[in-house]
């Protein structure tokens, strides 16, 4: 009976040890950097000066821009309603998706873009849809079709481009609206959101703003496929203090 006891005494004591010393390493491994949608890590990507920085969201619009037009030139090759008058190329934070960057994304360290655009009255809109989730599906992505559980025969098809774009073609009331979202990329949002802000105000100021060359009755651009605010030219305003919004915004 002692005997047994002095055993199981010895063999609790040796498996508290390698529990113990499992913990520890557990504890000392050094896990692997969260990379964004274009590979790099939040160290990385924040040793990059703000200049720098602008001109990867410049590339960045640009190349999402771009697969957002091809989506549009296969529904629809006329004009589009825009979200706004204006293009959008200010960065979201990328807390904004949910779960992005393994969940350490939040609204400074991380940004995204997204565009939304519309079209009213379309014909066979259910056929224009399937052929769209058609040709993703030709290009490798990742798609999906979702019908929803509020409005009848409303439905939406999606899909995941390979630098991580999320694209969703929406059919309501005889319309479609295109929804997009680029990835998320690490990157000092903050700083970005004012220096963007800051060169489209003394754009506005200098007179040299873009605008779409016609809008509906509400307001909002009539803009065919290809046809985006371009990005901005770096300018040492990004510097400043928060500028205050141009008059010449609500023209």
């Amino acid at each position: 009976m002692r005997q047994r006891s002095w055993y199981t005494i010895a063999g609790a004591g040796v498996l508290a040890a390698v529990a113990f010393a499992g913990c520890t390493a557990w504890e000392s491994r050094e896990l692997p950097p969260v990379l964004d949608a274009a590979g790099v890590s939040q160290e990385q990507a924040m040793q990059s000066s703000l200049p720098e920085q602008f001109a990867l969201v410049a590339q960045r619009y640009r190349a999402f821009n771009e697969i957002v037009t091809e989506t549009q030139l296969g529904v629809h090759q006329g004009e589009w309603i825009s979200s706004g008058p204006m293009g959008n190329f200010m960065t979201m934070g990328g807390d904004g998706l949910s779960s992005a960057l393994a969940g350490q994304a939040d609204g400074d360290n991380s940004y995204y873009l997204d565009a939304f655009w519309r079209l009213d009255n379309v014909d066979a809109p259910e056929a224009k849809l399937e052929a769209a989730q058609a040709r993703w599906e030709s290009e490798g992505w990742v798609t999906s079709k979702d019908e929803s559980d509020v409005i009848p025969g409303a439905f939406r098809v999606t899909a995941t481009a390979e630098d991580g774009t999320w694209l969703a073609l929406s059919m309501m009331r005889g319309g479609i609206s295109l929804t997009a979202y680029s990835g998320v990329y690490w990157g000092d949002r903050e700083a970005l959101a004012a220096a963007i802000w800051n060169i489209m105000q003394n754009e506005r100021n200098e007179g040299i703003g873009w605008r779409p060359e016609r809008v509906n009755a509400e307001g909002y651009g009539l803009i065919r496929p290809g046809e985006y605010a371009p990005y901005p030219a770096w300018h040492d305003i990004a510097y400043a203090e928060r500028l205050e919004e141009s008059p010449l915004w609500a023209e």
